[in-house]
C-alpha cells in the first residue's frame, strides 16, 4: 500500500510541470484561434472588395478599361458626418462595457469600406495580454450594416492604446451610428 501511495506521489510531482506547460499551450492555442479568425475575416473582405472591383470594371463603358483615372477618387470624398457619429475631440470619450473608454474615435471611407480608428483606455481592474472587442454599424433605421470582432494586445491597467478596424463592404455614407463593446479578454 505504501508503495502505491509513493508511486502516486511521484507521478503527481512529475506531472505538475506539465500542467503549467499546458496552460501556456492553451493560451497560445487561443491566441492562434483569434489570429486565424481575424485572417478569415480579412480574406472574406478581400473577396468582397475584389467582387466590387470586378463589377466596376464590367460596368465601365470602355469595356473594362477605365479611361478616367479620377473616378475612384469620387468615392473617397468625405462628406460631413451626421451628428450622432461625429468624430470625438481629444477631450471626448465614450464609456463602453468592461471598464474601457473610447477616445477620439474617427472613421473614413476607403474603396467602399469604412475604417474606424481611435484609442481604447483600460480603466478596468485587470491588465490584459489580448482584449477582444466587437464593432457594429447601423443605418438610420437601426439595421445592422456590418461588423465583426477585433482585438487589441498588451492593454495594461490604465493604459491607452490606438486601434484601427475596417468594416468591409459598408460605405461610410450609409452609417448612422456605431457600437463598440468589450467581448472578452485574457
Amino acid at each position: 500500500m505504501k508503495k502505491i501511495l509513493l508511486l502516486i506521489g511521484i507521478v503527481l510531482v512529475l506531472a505538475s510541470p506539465f500542467s503549467v506547460y499546458s496552460d501556456d499551450v492553451s493560451e497560445k492555442i487561443n491566441s492562434l484561434e483569434i489570429t486565424i479568425s481575424n485572417l478569415t475575416i480579412r480574406i472574406d473582405a478581400l473577396e468582397k472588395r475584389l467582387a466590387a472591383i470586378e463589377k466596376m470594371l464590367i460596368k465601365s463603358p470602355s469595356g473594362g478599361q477605365r479611361s478616367e483615372a479620377k473616378e475612384p477618387a469620387k468615392e473617397l470624398r468625405v462628406e460631413p458626418k451626421p451628428k450622432e457619429i461625429a468624430p470625438l475631440g481629444p477631450e471626448d470619450f465614450i464609456s463602453i462595457s468592461g471598464g474601457f473608454l473610447l477616445w477620439s474615435v474617427n472613421y473614413k471611407a476607403s474603396l467602399g469600406d469604412t475604417i474606424f480608428s481611435g484609442e481604447i483606455e483600460n480603466q478596468s481592474i485587470k491588465s490584459y495580454k489580448t482584449v477582444i472587442f466587437n464593432i457594429k454599424v447601423f443605418d438610420e433605421k437601426g439595421t445592422v450594416l456590418g461588423g465583426h470582432d477585433f482585438y487589441v494586445q498588451e492593454l495594461d491597467r490604465g493604459a491607452k492604446v490606438p486601434f484601427e478596424v475596417t468594416i468591409f463592404g459598408v460605405n461610410m455614407k450609409s452609417i448612422a451610428r456605431y457600437e463598440i463593446k468589450f467581448d472578452r479578454g485574457f
